[in-house]
């Protein structure tokens, strides 16, 4: 809680004091992860601020190109974090192209030119989860104790003078997302916690925002939460769950050897969480990519 204070704190105080002869970029990261065996306890901390403040340019409606990334599945003993940081071309490229080859030609430049007053933006995340492990060989924790909090704040300059239809407002483009996903597994080695955050402004969260499997992806989830939320909605396990359940526990048991391979599919197309949460919750499409990746 004191980060999202002290980010609060730093808005409000870049907002009165930002010079826009600079553009500073600004992301901090922390990750705490603890296992113990003796008590079967696994702890994993999670904390980023990002802040951008710098000019912007209302006549035109642009700020300066910034972009940051971070996909990690925080797995207790082999953590994967995958993690990007890029300004200028660089923020224009990669969002741009990300994940396919870079553009051949270098990006058109915006439009960095007339009125420049101050823009701000940032986010804070804190993410704190403790699992209990029982004795027992359900695919689940004994107990789950689990904390998220997320602050998103923005100051974005508008032209001085009063807006007409002729000369009208023009809005900076920022954009900030985060995506998490608990997984949890019979033994704390198996646990983790899949975490995918994006942080852009100006024609970089612009690029992101057109990116059809951006997109997609964020029109996938509004569909499930009116999915969640309905009284009628309908969740079954069906034959692609199956499938992959027979495959991971051949004889009512966890296979090891197929476990892995399940996971090192499910890490090819960044779908995080546990293979449990695979067969009940993931949607048919992406057990149907598992499966094809298996070549069940």
């Amino acid at each position: 809680m004191t980060r999202l204070r002290t980010l609060t704190t730093l808005v409000a105080v870049a907002s009165l004091t930002a010079c826009t002869d600079y553009a500073t970029f600004v992301t901090a990261t922390n990750i705490g992860i603890n296992a113990d065996v003796k008590t079967q306890d696994v702890s994993i901390g999670y904390g980023r601020t990002e802040l951008f403040t710098g000019p912007g340019y209302p006549e035109q409606g642009e700020a300066p190109r910034a972009v940051g990334y971070i996909n990690s599945d925080l797995h207790v003993f082999q953590p994967h974090i995958r993690q990007l940081y890029a300004t200028g071309d660089a923020a224009e490229l990669v969002t741009t192209t990300l994940p396919y080859p870079p553009a051949p030609s270098p990006p058109t430049e915006p439009p960095y030119y007339g009125q420049r007053r101050a823009l701000v933006f940032a986010t804070g995340a804190n993410v704190g989860l403790k699992l209990g492990f029982g004795a027992g060989t359900a695919p689940v924790p004994s107990s789950i104790k689990f904390g998220y909090n997320r602050e998103e704040a923005s100051v974005i300059p508008l032209r001085s003078d009063v807006p007409t239809e002729q000369h009208r407002d023009r809005y900076a483009p920022v954009l900030a997302s985060m995506d998490m996903n608990l997984g949890g597994t019979a033994t704390p080695a198996g646990t983790n916690l899949g975490i995918t955050q994006f942080f852009a402004t100006g024609s970089a969260a612009r690029n992101l925002a057109a990116r059809d499997d951006f997109r997609q992806y964020f029109q996938f989830q509004a569909k499930e939460a009116i999915k969640s939320a309905s009284l009628t909605a309908n969740f079954f396990y069906g034959n692609a769950g199956k499938k992959i359940e027979a495959f991971w526990k051949p004889n009512g048991a966890v296979d090891q050897a197929n476990d892995r391979r399940i996971k090192i599919c499910m890490s090819k197309y960044n779908l995080t969480g546990s293979v449990a949460f695979l067969i009940n919750g993931r949607p048919e499409a992406e057990k149907d990519i598992v499966i094809s990746c298996l070549q069940l």
